[in-house]
């Protein structure tokens, strides 16, 4: 029997536009709702009308798309936000995108065909503005991106002030005679990254005009990426300090220290954000970690996003950014000068390593 994602799929829309075709909640352009009907006539597709019944009625279910649930910061904000709804008896509908664009606008229309009240969205897409124009704004669905803001689009956005944060950073370190400064962090396509990467470089240049970090390491985010990425990029000239814009970056990246026989912080410094912590300083690795309330911004979106389905004729798009509490009083840092010299680190290519392994896709 074919479905409403056939009939999407036939006629070359989305599962939203189909609905909208059928319910007449939202006006439909007649050729495309032409195309629709075609497609139903072919397919034999015959409508619920129990489910419609169902869909007429107002929802109290929202989706929730997050990159992964690996993240801290990403378990950290589901954590505010849940709690925020299940207390207003809303249900949550999750979904991961594992940072794949199509499988981020499958769960997006899906969603959507669920009448769904509201959507709460990590996006590992920001660029893709004309799809979120036409599968969630066009159809007045209140939505909240969160940690990276989408491109040219009028949608409500919270996140945190990670150009403070750098700038802060990068400025504390320059103050203590630190020069060869560095950053590792995620693509510069995710706003969270890029005001990351311009913070740090606005502050070297404010200190001084010819100072600019001598490197910026890409990764995807992943621990795995980052130690590669730093044996990559760093392997032939060790920064005397390292900025990592998350704990999952800076713990690939200690991994690639600890490999070249580097500690932290006696041959260089690291600094990560971190998600909130009453201890700021990581005893275990010698790590500065920063304080974000990631929770609580999921509650800020959580509450945002209720106010829109309640009163959309009343809600405006709201852009908000939250501080980072561990840079309001920053600790003192160790001056550049008591860095010891790192050791010389010497692999050789001769050796080789064999392996044995099931023939498997997770191999």
């Amino acid at each position: 029997m074919a479905t409403l994602r056939d009939v999407a799929k036939e006629a070359g829309v989305s599962i939203a536009t189909v609905s909208c075709a059928l319910s007449g909640a939202k006006p439909v352009r007649a050729e495309t709702k032409a195309r629709i009907m075609d497609a139903i006539e072919r397919l034999k597709y015959v409508p619920n009308a129990a489910a419609r019944n169902l869909k007429a009625t107002s929802s109290r279910t929202v989706g929730v798309i997050l990159p992964d649930m690996k993240s801290q910061f990403y378990a950290e904000i589901f954590d505010g936000l849940s709690a925020f709804l299940q207390v207003h008896s809303y249900t949550i509908n999750v979904a991961f995108s594992n940072g794949s664009p199509d499988i981020e606008c499958s769960k997006i229309d899906e969603f959507i065909s669920q009448n769904t009240a509201g959507l709460l969205l990590v996006t590992c897409q920001p660029q893709n503005t004309a799809f979120f124009q036409t599968h969630i704004l066009d159809y007045q669905i209140p939505v909240i991106f969160l940690d990276r803001a989408p491109e040219n689009l009028s949608a409500s956005y919270i996140g945190f002030r990670n150009y403070q944060t750098a700038f802060r950073l990068t400025e504390a370190l320059l103050e203590k005679g630190y020069r060869r400064i560095s950053m590792i962090c995620g693509p510069a396509a995710f706003s969270s990254e890029r005001d990351s990467m311009q913070g740090c470089c606005d502050a070297m240049a404010a200190f001084s005009p010819e100072l600019r970090p001598e490197h910026i390491c890409i990764t995807n985010m992943t621990r795995e990426d980052a130690f590669n990425s730093y044996l990559r990029d760093f392997s032939d000239k060790q920064p005397e300090a390292l900025i990592a814009t998350s704990k999952e970056i800076s713990s690939g990246a200690m991994a690639a220290l600890q490999y070249c026989g580097l500690q932290v912080p006696e041959n260089l410094l690291l600094l990560s954000y971190c998600e909130e912590s009453w201890n700021h300083i990581s005893q275990a690795t010698g790590m500065y970690l920063t304080s974000r309330p990631a929770a609580h911004l999921g509650e800020i979106a959580a509450k945002e996003l209720l106010q829109a389905i309640r009163t959309p004729s009343l809600s405006e798009p709201v852009f908000l950014e939250l501080e980072d509490w561990g840079v309001r009083e920053l600790p003192e840092f160790p001056r550049v000068a008591s860095l010891k010299k790192p050791p010389a680190v010497h692999i050789s290519p001769e050796k080789e390593l064999k392996l044995l392994s099931v023939d498997a896709p997770t191999v």
